[in-house]
């Protein structure tokens, strides 16, 4: 651990030092990182003592050039004299006897260059005449001989600068080579130093894990693997690999090999990944599938041959069987885990794409939030004006919160580390933070609360219908409207009063799943082929389109014109109240005359539709708003922009009324019982005369084994003598709403039984338990079977085949397929034993389910500040739930596990938590005014 001090100097002050570390014990990890900075330093240092090398040689051929230059200095003044040279003795007038001589040496030298014979040599100098008065006559002999003297001695001089030039460059070059040969040697000379240290680090490595390796019991993993003791197939192998000894085995043997490896670098692979490598190599069929990858391929390659490197080791085992499979592991080891990573990047995209769509509705639902406190401070009252914009807003909040929470649990299982999940969460919301339009959502909030409402004036109004695009207005509140629309639908109300109060945000208005957010690139969505009414709507709606794409292509828009205008209609209907909207939406969007003038249109629509829609769903409509832009226009692309935008439009009509009727569902919540109440009396007579209608009702309660005073006796009787019960009975008129949802769970009960009692044979011929029916290895025979008897019109030859599909699979091979047959025959004759036991726990498993006591149940989950006025003549306690349904789902689903139903586990539980849901609403709305008095 360092310690760190500042010491005390002469002058009294203290001067920081360099931290102190007390030294340790010296790992293998830490001997590796000296000897590496060991080899950088030596490697540092060679380098600078080449560099200093060179820059001496640079010098030294600097100061020869130098000299050189020094040398052409010279003869270029010599060439310079040549040039200005002048006579030095002035010409003398000669004498007779001279200009004689004169004219005979004229002719002499004349006779001399016309005749070659009597010419003198061109190299030899000219001999002077015996007068001497005739050399003062030409005097510019001299200089001319003394310049070609210079001009030979400049050409020597060149020819020796040059010589010496190539003899620098030669010489340069022979002392680069001496030195490359030189760095040559030394790196060739440390290779080997590092090449000899490797080696003997990893003989003493070899010689430690031979040592360690002696006590090691590799006969389990012979036994388990090689084959010859084992019976059963792929299925038998796997459970077997769970067992603890085979564990504790796998983990010596790759603690071994991890250790053997070079550098012992890299992420270590667990017990449980080595033994899926080794029971790959024994079934590659079962595991891995022949899709042409690569990696797939080198996976099986390796895994065959880690296989049968383990398999065949001797033991002790040598250091060449350790190194063989130290280097087949590290191979596998990379593949591997390349192999597993295939889909990891689409995976995450697609995660971190989620994530910013949630964190940009918690953080939108929490401004929200602060907005509608701050506006119960500045009231008078201490009130919301409007209760059911909190409500709506708290219920978002909470759903972001828990989807969140689940992203956290997928991003760390994806990136196996807690702290980079922490970090893509961040970064996630960091980029919607930076988007989020803060002002935009205080001011919905204030317009869904009644603030600031009729402050409009004039000049407001004026400017904006002069805004090219407007900005609409957040979703409107549920009005009192809307509220009475909903409550005049019973189905809907029976649906709110059984749906869990904390998930009121999530239901929709027709029972269905939420539309997911069309894309501008998705393929058209295909009808079953059974819907003949739905085929023909989809062929003329294509030859519609089609006529449309034909007219643009001619230049005529008017079909297209009168499809934007039912778009635009649809959008008007959004926002009914903007009349002001509507005018702008008509003035900026004028009938198109030319393609460029269409795509104009749907970019200002498109853009109209992004701000009126919610976060998540306008994300699409930028990401159309952007690629349209900049695409080449044509008559399909326009088509196909406008039919994606009336589905935008479509979808945004569904999510707004999901929406009304999620404010709403609150108050139907608090009111639907007394409602339920009154059409019952209504429709069968008065509760106080005992429902004389009721006739059903009256003949269950006459029943001697039904007792219908207590919650308990109604779940009991609903289980046992409804649900579960063979006898012919009309339904009771308090399930009447339910009529649909009871067959449907008799019908579940029936399939799940005779389904369960088949794969339990199935698992009894194959020889294993029954818990290899909770894998997802033989999901696709599973549903199988599943289908087969959830068909319209059961075939026992069917049923027969898809349990022998399921048997072989899970056998690994052939089973004995006329006892597997018998057996099934008789279970859908309902004569087995065995469908016999199922069916009786599968109703001890619904029972369980309704019985169980509710945990953190408030006295009412209806905030105080709805109860007055609503409340009046209500019922003073409800049974809302809260964060405890999610839980007994979870629940439920391990119950059915627990009672031998896992093939049908996840319908069962579902199913189980609804018939609870419709039994505590039965007693809820009934029990003190109706079945208390029976």
């Amino acid at each position: 651990m360092a310690s760190f001090f500042l010491p005390i100097d002469s002058s009294g002050r203290s001067t920081p030092t360099q931290p102190q570390f007390a030294p340790g014990p010296m790992t293998r990890a830490s001997r590796q990182v000296s000897v590496d900075l060991g080899r950088e330093l030596k490697k540092k240092r060679l380098q600078e003592r080449r560099k200093a090398a060179e820059a001496r040689r640079e010098k030294r051929i600097a100061e020869q050039t130098e000299k050189l230059r020094l040398k052409h200095l010279k003869v270029d003044v010599i060439r310079d004299l040549k040039l200005h040279n002048s006579p030095v003795f002035a010409p003398i007038p000669a004498s007779p006897t001279a200009r004689n001589k004169s004219a005979t040496s004229d002719y002499t030298s004349s006779n001399m260059f016309s005749s070659p014979e009597k010419c003198s040599p061109p190299n030899n100098r000219f001999k002077k005449d015996l007068d001497s008065n005739l050399f003062s006559l030409s005097p510019a002999v001299t200089p001319e001989r003394s310049t070609e003297r210079v001009l030979r001695r400049r050409s020597s001089i060149d020819k020796k600068v040059e010589a010496g030039y190539e003899r620098a460059v030669a010489i340069k070059t022979l002392r680069s080579i001496k030195a490359s040969e030189k760095s040559q040697k030394v790196r060739r000379i440390c290779e080997m130093v590092g090449a000899a240290k490797k080696v003997q680090q990893f003989m003493r490595r070899c010689s430690a894990v031979k040592n360690a390796l002696g006590e090691l019991d590799l006969d389990l993993v012979r036994e388990l693997f090689g084959g010859k003791k084992l019976e059963g197939g792929f299925m038998s192998v796997a459970m077997k690999m769970r067992e603890a000894k085979i564990l504790e085995s796998a983990k010596s043997v790759v603690g071994e090999l991890e250790k053997i490896q070079e550098g012992g670098e890299g992420d270590a692979m667990s017990a449980r990944s080595f033994l899926s490598a080794l029971l790959m190599g024994l079934y590659p069929e079962d595991t891995l599938e022949e899709d042409g990858n690569r990696s797939t391929a080198l996976v099986r390659y390796l895994t065959k041959k880690l296989h049968n490197l383990a398999v065949n080791a001797p033991n002790p085992p040598t250091p060449s069987s350790l190194i063989a499979m130290s280097s087949t592991f590290a191979a596998f080891k990379f593949a591997f885990k390349e192999w597993q990573k295939k889909d990891k990047g689409e995976i995450l995209e697609e995660l971190r794409r989620s994530c910013k769509e949630t964190w940009r509705v918690y953080l939108s639902e929490d401004e929200a939030l602060k907005r509608v406190s701050e506006i119960v401070e500045q009231s008078l009252t201490k009130t919301p004006p409007n209760p059911s914009v909190k409500l709506a807003h708290e219920h978002g909040k909470g759903g972001a919160k828990r989807h969140l929470i689940r992203l956290r649990k997928a991003f760390n299982n994806m990136l196996n580390d807690k702290e980079e999940g922490r970090k893509e969460m961040s970064a996630q919301k960091a980029a919607v933070v930076i988007e989020l339009d803060v002002e935009l959502i205080r001011t919905g909030i204030d317009e869904q609360c009644g603030v600031g409402v009729g402050v409009e004036t004039e000049t407001e109004t004026e400017t904006e219908t002069e805004v090219e695009a407007p900005t609409p207005p957040p979703s409107p509140s549920a009005s009192a409207k809307d509220a009475r629309n909903f409550m005049s639908n019973p189905k809907l109300v029976h649906r709110v009063l059984l749906h869990p109060m904390t998930k009121l945000s999530e239901i929709t208005v027709d029972d269905s799943m939420v539309i997911k957010t069309p894309h501008f690139n998705d393929e058209e969505e295909e009808v079953a082929g059974d819907d003949l009414e739905a085929n023909i709507q989809k062929q003329m709606e294509r030859a519609f389109w089609d006529i449309v794409t034909t007219a643009i292509s001619k230049n005529d828009f008017s079909a297209f014109n009168s499809a934007v205008e039912d778009l635009k209609n649809s959008i008007k209907k959004l926002v009914p109240s903007r009349d002001d909207l509507h005018k702008t939406v008509d003035e900026f969007t004028p009938a198109a005359d030319s393609a460029p003038a269409a795509r104009s249109n749907l970019l200002k629509l498109g853009s109209l539709m992004s701000k009126l829609e919610s976060p998540v769903r306008s994300s699409t409509s930028i990401e159309w708003i952007e690629n349209i832009t900049s695409a080449t226009i044509t008559p399909a692309l326009l088509v196909k922009s406008l039919t994606f935008l009336m589905k935008k439009v479509s979808v945004c009509e569904v999510d707004l009324l999901n929406a009304k009727l999620a404010q709403i569902a609150p108050f139907i919540k608090a009111q639907g019982s007394e409602y339920e109440r009154g059409r019952f009396e209504e429709a069968f007579g008065s509760f106080d005369v005992g429902c004389e209608n009721a006739l059903a009702m009256q003949a269950w309660s006459g029943v001697e084994t039904v007792d219908l005073k207590t919650k308990a006796g109604l779940i009991k009787a609903t289980v046992e003598n409804l649900v579960f019960s063979n006898a012919k009975m009309d339904l009771p008129e308090v399930y009447l709403m339910d009529m649909d949802f009871i067959m449907r769970v008799r019908r579940l009960a029936t399939v799940t039984g005779v389904g369960n009692a088949i794969a339990i044979h199935c698992c009894s011929a194959a020889k294993v338990g029954v818990g290899c029916l909770t894998g997802t290895e033989l999901q696709v025979d599973k549903e199988r079977l599943v289908l087969a008897l959830t068909a319209e019109r059961i075939e026992e030859s069917d049923v027969v085949e898809c349990a022998l599909r399921l048997s072989k699979g899970l056998a690994g091979g052939d089973v004995d397929e006329g006892g597997l047959k018998g057996r099934v025959l008789e279970t859908l004759k309902g004569t087995d034993a065995v469908a016999k036991l199922i069916a009786k726990r599968t109703q001890s498993f619904f029972l369980n389910v309704a019985e169980r006591e509710r945990k953190g149940v408030e006295e009412s989950g209806i905030p105080v500040t709805l109860r007055s006025g609503l409340m009046d003549g209500g019922r003073e306690k409800g049974g809302v739930e809260n964060v405890e349904v999610d839980e007994i789902e979870e629940w439920s689903l391990k119950e059915a596990v627990r009672f031998g139903l896992g093939l049908f586990g996840e319908e069962l539980g579902g199913e189980a938590v609804k018939l609870r849901a419709v039994v505590e609403n039965a007693w809820e709305v009934f029990g003190e005014v109706y079945l208390e008095k029976l």
